[in-house]
């Protein structure tokens, strides 16, 4: 009767730990992982399973970018056309 009690004492234990340790491994998938918005150029502490980083461009950003493009663009005619008046 001892032997038969301390048996199922035992497998009791053993399924909880299992159980303990599947709900904890299960917490660590890249599928409840929250994206977080790094700026370009910036680093930032990454804790945890790393999965896949998708680039997020607001677009904010995005303007952003255009504008800047767009003052190159005139930076670089103004300058032609200041070689060219020389």
């Amino acid at each position: 009767m001892r032997n038969k009690k301390l048996r199922a004492v035992l497998l009791v234990l053993a399924f909880a730990t299992t159980l303990l340790t599947a709900i904890g491994s299960s917490a660590q998938n890249a599928d409840n992982a929250r994206l977080v918005p790094v700026p370009q150029g910036q680093k930032q502490k990454i804790q945890g399973v790393v999965g896949v980083r998708k680039a997020i461009i607001s677009p904010s950003e995005t303007r952003a970018a255009a504008n800047a493009e767009r003052m190159a663009g005139q930076i670089a005619e103004n300058t032609a056309r200041q070689a060219d008046d020389r």
